[in-house]
């Protein structure tokens, strides 16, 4: 009883302990996003775009803009979003930039990405209903009418094209997805 007691004890002086020093990491984090750089630098641009723009943020496409400006903060939200994705050293070491970016609106997962899950998804369906990952020409699926059978063929296709002619589009993870069937 006693060392169930003493053991109680130390889990809430534990606890206290935590919630102090996640209340002074939460500091720090907010002094340093508050210091002079180049990041928070980019951050305040990147905050000034959005309130501009209806809290739009630009994309990878923009880093093909006229405007410096946004190519550079296309540039950026697109290398965060790798390193991020990479789980590089410094989003480990910087939690809070990754934080003040996702308040901002930046979405770590492209649109692509959730298509391919989708698209994929209905590919293992196929598989389990006819067996085979097999398509029928794609004469064969308009004939029958079913979009979804069309866009499920054009997307195999294209799938396998990718992957035939090496493009650099795909990525290791997403072939090994395929490969591990």
């Amino acid at each position: 009883a006693e060392k169930k007691e003493e053991l109680l004890k130390c889990n809430a002086a534990l606890r206290e302990s935590s919630k102090r020093v996640g209340g002074w990491t939460k500091r720090v984090f907010d002094l340093e996003l508050a210091e002079p750089s180049p990041w928070n630098d980019k951050l305040a641009k990147l905050k000034e775009y959005a309130d501009r723009h209806d809290g739009n943020i630009p994309e990878h496409a923009a880093k093909n803009s006229v405007d410096e400006d946004v190519r550079t903060l296309a540039t950026f939200v697109s290398g965060m979003k790798n390193k991020v994705k990479k789980n590089h050293v410094s989003v480990a070491k910087f939690p809070h930039r990754v934080k003040a970016l996702e308040e901002l609106g930046v979405k770590w997962h492209s649109e692509n990405d959730a298509r391919f899950d989708v698209m994929f998804q209905r590919l293992l369906d196929y598989k389990k209903e006819h067996g085979t990952f097999r398509m029928p020409s794609l004469d064969l699926c308009k004939e029958s009418g079913d979009p979804d059978l069309i866009q499920l063929h054009n997307w195999v296709f294209s799938q396998v094209g990718s992957f035939r002619y090496q493009l650099k589009t795909k990525k290791v993870s997403v072939v090994q997805r395929f490969l591990n069937v």
